[in-house]
């Protein structure tokens, strides 16, 4: 799933930003797979693990709905993650 608007989309194209697609599924090699579409096309593709993940990362659309509509954004939100190495 990834949480981003087109209009937003195309902002972090233009700013040479890597768009999250964030992947979860109990089978791995489907993870793997996803994953590997993903920065096959130019997204950063994270693996969330197992599928019951999965209610998690689809609140994170409702909170980008919330965002953009409820607190009047508009479309110029989206949301990323950033693990420290």
């Amino acid at each position: 799933m990834a949480v981003c608007g087109a209009p937003a989309l195309r902002r972090l194209a233009r700013a040479t930003r890597t768009v999250m697609n964030i992947t979860c599924a109990d089978d791995e090699g489907a993870r793997s797979t996803v994953i590997a579409l993903a920065k096959e096309i130019g997204f950063e593709g994270v693996d969330a693990g197992h599928l019951d993940a999965s209610p998690n990362i689809e609140n994170l659309g409702l909170l980008v709905g919330q965002l953009a509509y409820g607190s009047g954004f508009g479309n110029r939100v989206t949301l990323r993650a950033y693990v420290a190495s």
